[in-house]
């Protein structure tokens, strides 16, 4: 289905978060933000007005990438908690990928300074805020898609708790994506709807080409009845 993305306004998150620990010490990932960059990079070449927000991944920037994006980095969950805030804010987003690896949890307590590395200690762990969900309060009329990740589950059950998910944060779609089957391009991953039909993706690129038909699709859907509600 044909739709013209020239000139919609994107917001794409990608990267992990780091928590402190102490001064020195970070809790995080191991996800490097490509998949982000990626789709950043589809939808820029779309026509689309793209602004990234970057996590301290090992994905590559390009000149490209800074001259034809706005792009903003960040290190920590409060700093992207804090980007989020003022881009919802200061904005109207048409589409919101949600992709970056937002950390779950933090410490309780940080520790001053550097803690000693001659003993041991104990960390206690507190969950952290769920970014998406303030950004679809921010944003409700902003076509919203989420990312979920989980490690070593069946394609039944990666897509049940994906769905779950997606209606959790009143996503529009969701990409569901298991740890074991990421391999540099290699990336296999579903497409969810909020009706439970799944569009699987083998590589990253299949990914961004399947991602944009899913969003031409419902956006055209939307266009079509705001355009019947005004005749």
């Amino acid at each position: 289905m044909a739709f013209n993305f020239a000139g919609l306004r994107v917001l794409v998150t990608a990267g992990p978060t780091w928590t402190p620990v102490d001064r020195v010490r970070v809790l995080t990932s191991v996800f490097s933000g490509e998949t982000g960059l990626r789709l950043a990079r589809h939808f820029q070449g779309l026509g689309a007005d793209v602004t990234l927000l970057m996590g301290p991944g090992r994905a590559k920037y390009t000149t490209d990438d800074w001259t034809s994006m706005r792009i903003h980095q960040f290190f920590y969950f409060e700093e992207l908690k804090d980007l989020l805030e003022t881009e919802c804010s200061l904005h109207r987003w048409d589409l919101i990928l949600h992709s970056s690896a937002v950390s779950d949890f933090t410490a309780a307590e940080v520790r001053p300074g550097k803690t000693s590395s001659k003993r041991g200690f104990n960390l206690k762990l507190v969950p952290t805020p769920k970014l998406v969900d303030a950004m679809r309060a921010a944003q409700p009329d902003a076509f919203m898609v989420k990312f979920k990740l989980q490690v070593g589950l069946t394609d039944r059950r990666l897509h049940t708790i994906a769905l779950r998910s997606l209606h959790a944060s009143s996503a529009d779609l969701i990409v569901a994506n298991n740890l074991d089957e990421v391999a540099g391009e290699q990336h296999r991953t579903f497409v969810i709807n909020p009706d439970g039909d799944s569009a699987p993706c083998a590589t990253k690129k299949e990914l961004c080409d399947k991602l944009t038909e899913s969003i031409a699709k419902s956006l055209s859907k939307r266009k079509l009845k705001t355009a019947k509600k005004k005749s």
